[in-house]
């Protein structure tokens, strides 16, 4: 519910009441990279430049984290491993 209003008052350029959800969202679920990425785009339409790269850091990090995951979980077949 937080990440939600958080984007409905983005777009009604609310914006303190957008960070404050989207923080709440973001406190509830720390890997939500979606959340992490509105928040640096409300940072942004604000003029904070370097809130909103921080929050942008962060979702590189959880993304790159998840593709960390998945290939853990699925590793390439050794058919398709380049050859050396």
């Amino acid at each position: 519910a937080h990440f939600d209003l958080g984007i409905l008052y983005a777009k009604d350029k609310r914006y303190e009441q957008a960070v404050s959800e989207l923080q709440q969202a973001i406190k509830l679920d720390p890997q939500r990279a979606d959340a992490h990425y509105r928040l640096a785009e409300v940072y942004r339409a604000q003029g904070k430049r370097e809130l909103a790269q921080n929050e942008l850091s962060k979702v590189s990090q959880i993304q790159q984290q998840e593709r960390d995951k998945l290939l853990r979980e699925f590793p390439e077949p050794a058919s398709a491993a380049p050859e050396k």
